[in-house]
């Protein structure tokens, strides 16, 4: 998230420093295929770990003083097709504890029990308009982001404006954000973090 960075240095004069560790159309249930971010094995987990680590081992070779800010999130679209869809194993509970497990993960990974998480709310996506179904599944993913933030300690909604993307006309394709979008979040993003995180 360029825009993020550029956002944030302006309000405060620090620099960013961001490791990219999302992958496309993730789950964080166990849906049964290699794509999740669920359980232990996760060769997402796996990647994660192994990235965060080279990155932590190349900012202190040089001395930096530097701050682990904390994780960016945006996610939920892939379980929202999945309880259109009615797969097994994929519904709001599960998704809600999913998530929780994801967030307690990198917490360990950090080092941090308190790293604070900063979630973006999903988007919409084009077919969502025309299909009953597939838009009360997106809503019920949106209903348990909220959910997430009042129940989990240190978790934050800073931005909850991405569904209005999809009529507003900043995407790229049916799912996607552009340009534009993504800077729109990034910016929410920097903004929220820097009005209520000290370093």
């Amino acid at each position: 998230m360029p825009a993020f960075g550029r956002e944030f240095f302006a309000i405060t004069g620090r620099k960013v420093c961001i490791l990219n560790v999302a992958w496309g159309g993730s789950y964080v249930t166990n849906y049964g295929g290699e794509n999740t971010w669920y359980g232990d094995d996760s060769i997402r987990r796996q990647s994660a770990s192994t990235q965060f680590q080279a990155l932590t081992a190349e900012l202190g070779t040089k001395g930096t003083d530097w701050v682990l800010g904390g994780l960016l999130w945006i996610q939920g679209e892939a379980e929202a097709s999945g309880i259109a869809k009615g797969m097994a194993g994929i519904s709001v509970a599960t998704y809600i504890s999913g998530t929780q497990d994801v967030f307690a993960f990198f917490r360990k990974l950090a080092g941090d029990s308190n790293l604070p998480i900063y979630i973006s709310q999903i988007g919409g996506y084009k077919y969502e308009l025309t299909s009953p179904g597939l838009h009360a599944a997106y809503e019920s993913i949106r209903q348990a982001q909220k959910t997430l933030i009042n129940e989990s300690k240190k978790v934050f909604m800073a931005f909850d404006g991405a569904e209005s993307f999809l009529r507003a006309g900043y995407m790229n394709d049916n799912i996607h954000y552009d340009q534009k979008g993504y800077n729109i979040v990034g910016k929410a993003f920097a903004r929220f973090i820097s009005n209520h995180q000290t370093f």
